[in-house]
């Protein structure tokens, strides 16, 4: 699943958070210390609500953009993955 058919999925799926999650941990531009960062959070993420997850999604994700060793391209990614989640709120 890619980001763009990711602004198809239903408002308020953490199921769908997760697919974006998981996309971007799987994705072999991002450093490797974001991804164990990501990783690590997961299981947490899955015992929440939905709305704690996705804030604790939406946390992770904006502390991962601010690393200094993320390409731009990959920032980006992060940002509309953030943006895809924060619709999802609405």
């Amino acid at each position: 699943m890619d980001l763009l058919s990711a602004f198809n999925f239903q408002a308020g799926s953490m199921k769908s958070c997760m697919s974006l999650l998981k996309e971007i941990i799987e994705d072999r531009e991002f450093p490797r210390g974001v991804k164990v960062t990501l990783e690590k959070y997961m299981d947490d993420v899955t015992r929440l609500s939905e709305d704690e997850g996705r804030c604790l999604i939406l946390s992770i994700l904006d502390q991962a953009s601010s690393d200094p060793n993320i390409h731009s391209m990959s920032r980006t990614k992060i940002w509309t993955t953030i943006s895809i989640i924060e619709d999802t709120m609405k």
